[in-house]
């Protein structure tokens, strides 16, 4: 009995602790339209990093925000900062005929205007986007607010959206040969938080960064505080990693 209540302890404080459910409520076009008009999203050029290349394949791992101008995809922008940064850091050159493979964080709750931009695109231009939809939230509560031997239990719960997936998904991206040069792109609205939890797992799983760091890195990005959801979300990971996963470079959380 008292195994019981434990693992229905543990069970509902995963369901308050973990993220936010991946099936969001039904959208709604008038709220997606109000928001849209009020936060006017525009490509920015300050926010694009180049985080990983494999030479080999001639992959690279970039983030970013929406690729939006004028409420269109903003191709010419992207792959032109995408060349700067990879030449600032690297003094090398985009390779040609780069495919973008785009990894959307967005939400369809009022986000879905500028997901369908999008998706328009990528179905107008296979030949140059690849679009891969993947909706991520954070944590409603931080590992700080339970006890180390409850979070460590916790830590073994995969996100209800698959976010640890994601991120492993993104190493194997960089490690495929799609028969040609791939640019992986990951970015939410802003391009700061949920982005910013993403490839700050991304950096501590595969680069050796650690959470420290991976934060810091984010909030440069940022140029303020991640939020409290993709805070949370970012320290669950790191326990994970480093607790579970015995990922040392992650260090003090």
């Amino acid at each position: 009995m008292l195994i019981f209540q434990r693992l229905s302890l543990y069970l509902l404080l995963a369901l308050l602790s973990i993220n936010i459910c991946a099936n969001a409520p039904p959208e709604s076009e008038a709220l997606d339209k109000a928001y849209s008009h009020q936060h006017e999203v525009r490509f920015s050029p300050r926010k694009l990093r180049l985080v990983d290349i494999n030479h080999h394949h001639s992959n690279f791992l970039f983030r970013g925000n929406m690729p939006l101008s004028h409420n269109h995809f903003a191709y010419d922008e992207l792959m032109d900062s995408m060349s700067h940064e990879l030449e600032k850091i690297h003094g090398a050159e985009l390779p040609p005929n780069l495919l973008i493979l785009d990894i959307s964080l967005l939400n369809t709750v009022v986000e879905s205007s500028l997901l369908r931009i999008e998706e328009h695109y990528a179905r107008t231009h296979p030949d140059r986007l690849l679009l891969i939809h993947h909706p991520v939230y954070g944590a409603l509560s931080s590992p700080d607010h339970h006890h180390h031997a409850l979070a460590h239990h916790l830590a073994h719960i995969p996100f209800l959206e698959g976010t640890y997936r994601l991120v492993e998904s993104l190493h194997e991206h960089m490690n495929r040969d799609y028969g040609r040069p791939v640019a992986v792109f990951v970015h939410c609205k802003a391009g700061s938080d949920r982005t910013g939890m993403i490839i700050g797992a991304y950096q501590m799983l595969y680069l050796g960064m650690s959470y420290r760091e991976a934060i810091q890195r984010a909030e440069e990005v940022a140029r303020r505080p991640i939020k409290y959801l993709q805070h949370n979300g970012l320290k669950w990971m790191a326990h994970y990693y480093r607790d579970v996963l015995g990922i040392h470079t992650v260090g003090e959380i």
